[in-house]
């Protein structure tokens, strides 16, 4: 029995786990943390209103 390999809803081939699963995201180094962190920082200056509440 010949069996098609899985496709997307485009008909393209599938890469990857299939939709549904549990993937471990991939580490984030010391460095891309503490850019996103000033990233974050500099957002909340210039939308103070959009910044979430702390507990």
């Amino acid at each position: 029995m010949r069996t098609d390999p899985p496709t997307t809803a485009a008909g393209l081939p599938r890469r990857g786990p299939a939709e549904g699963t549990a993937v471990d995201p991939p580490p984030v180094s010391p460095h891309d943390r503490a850019v996103l962190e000033r990233f974050a920082a500099g957002l909340e200056r210039l939308f103070p209103d959009d910044a979430p509440e702390q507990p």
